[in-house]
This record gives structure tokens, sequence and C-alpha cells, in this order.
């Protein structure tokens, strides 16, 4: 049966915004970080994120806001097979020989923790060219590279700006100039000693 030019649009705007991971199983690219938050603030900017169209929800059993999160999927109305969720649980719960080949990586704290690196003049260059804020360059970059994009944020505004960058690309030149940044900042947390 032939798709309506509305149904293959939305096929190619869907196929845009998320990555397969095995044969009809796909992961939206952008999803809602909520570490750390918990409780009622956990499930409210839950509830608010999936109104304002996040359909990827991140959190970790050591997060400690599992049932907040479970809560605010409950207050959004969605339907859970609409939703793709991600946790991750402890170490003491699986070793290296029970973890498989990952399908896709994720970037946790993708821009940076509000650092210099949003500054960085190959970061707000290319924000002012495409009329976007530094942060949805970065978000953009991460994307585009291939990496699915964590950012937690419980403002209205600042969740919908992250879930806007699929509307323009990074030329090659744009893309090498934000991976030839160095911060100069280890990793946060080493999942060996973190856990996971």
């Amino acid at each position: 049966m032939r798709k309506t030019a509305a149904e293959a649009a939305a096929t190619a705007a869907e196929a845009a915004t998320t990555a397969e991971l095995a044969p009809g199983v796909v992961i939206p690219l952008i999803g809602l970080g909520t570490w750390p938050m918990t409780g009622e603030a956990a499930a409210d900017a839950v509830a608010r994120a999936i109104a304002n169209g996040y359909r990827h929800i991140d959190t970790a059993e050591n997060y400690g806001n599992e049932e907040a999160v479970g809560e605010g999927i409950r207050r959004s109305g969605i339907a859970r097979g609409n939703l793709f969720l991600t946790t991750k649980f402890n170490r003491q719960w699986h070793g290296i020989t029970g973890v498989r080949d990952a399908f896709t990586t994720a970037a946790y704290s993708p821009l940076g923790r509000g650092g210099s690196f949003l500054s960085a003049s190959a970061v707000t260059g290319p924000a002012g060219e495409y009329g976007k804020t530094p942060a949805q360059v970065v978000l953009r970059w991460h994307v585009q590279s291939g990496r699915v994009a964590i950012p937690k944020s419980a403002d209205d505004r600042r969740q919908r700006e992250n879930l806007d960058v699929f509307g323009f690309s990074l030329t090659g030149a744009e893309m090498a100039a934000i991976d030839a940044l160095e911060t100069g900042a280890p990793p946060r947390l080493d999942s060996d000693e973190f856990g996971h």
C-alpha cells in the first residue's frame, strides 16, 4: 500500500530524529536526563517534557528517582508503548561478561554542565549563523556525530529548545571545529567507580 505524502513526511521526520537499535526498535536521539531530580520535581519535569514532545526519558537506579519518573509518565497520559525509557542499573546487578556490545553511544551531560564549552567560538559562530542557541548547536553536533544526547532540564523553554535541533545541519568544517575543542576537563564520573 502506498503512503500518502503526509505519511511519507512523518516517516522521514521520525527517521531524522531517531536511530535504529535493532530491526523495528528505534530510539529518539534527544532524551530527557533526570539526574539529579527526585520526587515531585522529577515527576513534574517528566510530565512536562512529554507534553513538550519528548519521547525518550533517561533514569538510573543510582538516581533514586525511578518511581518519580514513572509517576511523571503516568501523569502525562501517553501510552507507555509510545515512550523509550532508558535506565542504568548498579554494577552489582551485572558484570563484564553479562554486558553485550552496545548498540549506540549516549552523551550524558552533553552540554558540559554549562561550562566554557558553550562559549567557544566553534559553537557560538554556528549558533549565530543558524539562529540557534549554543546548546542547540552542541546537541546537533552530538546527534550528527551519531550519539544520543540526554540533556537535563526542568524548564519548558529549554526542553523545547533541546528538541529543536533537527531543522538544521552543521557543515563538515563546523563539525571538525567542535570536534577539535579541548576543554581539559576529565570525565565527570568513571563508570568503573560509579557503577553504571
